[in-house]
């Protein structure tokens, strides 16, 4: 499937591949930093900052040094989130996102074995306890990852 994000001179206007590398590598260094496990981000700022897109989605971001695996969770459109975020050169894997009652099944088969840590400025209360009820099997801290992105 082509997508067309091609500025005047047919130069290619998506975020270079290094670029999201870069940024989720900052992020996964402050995380380890702060003693977090992972993040799940939702918001839509954050997610275009380090996919590259603005689909309907979650990215799981592990700490350096876990066993998490970064991924990119898209509700929608999966074509169009690979090719944004660089077609086969991808930082991570970008996947299918998984019905809720399967959130925790998926979040663990990537490592997760803590919740993640959530951006609480911008996820609704009511969203933030919805998700952490799909989450329930996992080790429960309800860390707040806001101030680092």
């Amino acid at each position: 499937m082509d997508f067309d994000m091609s500025g005047p001179e047919g130069e290619d206007w998506r975020v270079p591949v290094s670029e999201l590398t870069n940024r989720r590598k900052r992020v996964a260094d402050a995380l380890a930093e702060a003693g977090y496990e992972s993040v799940m981000i939702e918001d839509p700022v954050e997610l275009y900052w380090l996919t590259g897109g603005r689909q309907n989605s979650i990215l799981v971001i592990g700490a350096s040094g876990t066993d998490v695996e970064s991924t990119h969770l898209v509700r929608k459109s999966l074509p169009r989130a690979i090719w944004e975020s660089g077609g086969s050169d991808s930082p991570d894997p970008v996947i299918q996102q998984p019905r809720s009652s399967d959130l925790e099944v998926g979040l663990r088969s990537m490592g997760v074995t803590r919740t993640p840590a959530m951006l609480d400025s911008t996820l609704p209360h009511s969203r933030k306890e919805y998700l952490s009820n799909c989450l329930s099997g996992l080790e429960d801290k309800k860390e707040d990852a806001s101030k680092m992105l």
